[in-house]
């Protein structure tokens, strides 16, 4: 696969906290409790739905796509939801969001993905902001998916019709885009889900699984997996970095960044030391037990 940039914010705060990634700044840290908040209200069973300029009866999921039932029956979906308001939840847990565009994601491994640019209503000035920071490519957009991810990290399957959003510049967006949705199969008949958890630990480079990233914006990273789903390229782009699994990194052959040195991380992480350096290699993916390996 191409080389792929990760622009994921690396800021100290708990990189599993809430569906929507943690960010520098204060105003989009204050949008990512949104989109968790927005998740935990568009994931209540029966949680009616109203609209502004629309008369909505029910949002739900087609794939990635968003289909808005009206009450006389009839359908908005795609291109035909850009510029509608919706109102989630209700009292004093009340959202408005937008959605500006929408168009098939470009970049996904899965060209099916569809991406939507929103927008979030403050209630108290009526400005509207953007739920996401502007991915690799230059768009807030998100990624409406079918369940949530808890504070471990791990993927939740909501109830029928429920979802939330992954923004695109985040990992778990990102690892989406890369093709491991957590909610469908492998091309091997396998579940995605600890692929995906594997892929967030890796683009995060959070070695030691315990939500510690060691990486900047802007590294080129190539991911190979045994789901089938992307190959190992002999030669491929920069060199072998490390062995991933759900838990972290199973084996470091080198740091992706000079500033956290490979033997700082061992003593963080004593679990990485007991593997000699010269035993991690690309090459060892299945006798190792890992799901994915990259190169940086």
């Amino acid at each position: 696969m191409p080389a792929i940039r990760d622009a994921s914010p690396t800021c100290g705060f708990k990189p599993w906290a809430g569906t929507a990634e943690v960010v520098a700044s204060r105003q989009a840290r204050t949008w990512a409790r949104v989109a968790a908040a927005l998740a935990l209200l568009l994931l209540c069973a029966g949680s009616p739905v109203q609209a502004g300029p629309v008369d909505a009866a029910a949002l739900r999921l087609d794939g990635t796509g968003l289909v808005v039932t009206l009450r006389d029956g009839s359908t908005l979906a795609g291109e035909a939801l850009i510029g509608v308001e919706l109102r989630l939840g209700s009292g004093d847990a009340t959202y408005v969001i937008r959605i500006d565009d929408v168009a098939p994601d470009p970049h996904a491994h899965d060209q099916s993905v569809m991406l939507y640019d929103v927008a979030v209503q403050d209630a108290a000035s009526g400005r509207w902001d953007k739920l996401c920071e502007a991915d690799p490519y230059g768009r807030p957009t998100a990624i409406p998916v079918p369940g949530f991810w808890d504070d471990d990290g791990a993927f939740v399957r909501g109830v029928a019709g429920a979802f939330s959003f992954a923004c695109t510049a985040g990992a778990q967006g990102k690892c989406v885009r890369f093709g491991y949705p957590p909610w469908a199969s492998a091309p091997s008949g396998a579940s995605l889900a600890p692929y995906h958890e594997a892929c967030v630990r890796m683009v995060r480079a959070d070695y030691c699984g315990d939500g510690t990233p060691h990486t900047v914006p802007g590294v080129a990273i190539e991911i190979f997996d045994r789901a089938g789903v992307h190959e190992r390229r002999n030669p491929g782009a920069g060199a072998f970095e490390a062995l991933w699994g759900p838990d972290g990194a199973v084996c470091l052959a080198r740091s992706r960044r000079p500033e956290f040195p490979r033997a700082e991380i061992l003593r963080a992480c004593p679990r990485l030391a007991g593997l000699p350096v010269e035993a991690c290699t690309a090459g060892a993916l299945n006798t190792l037990g890992a799901l994915l390996g990259n190169r940086s």
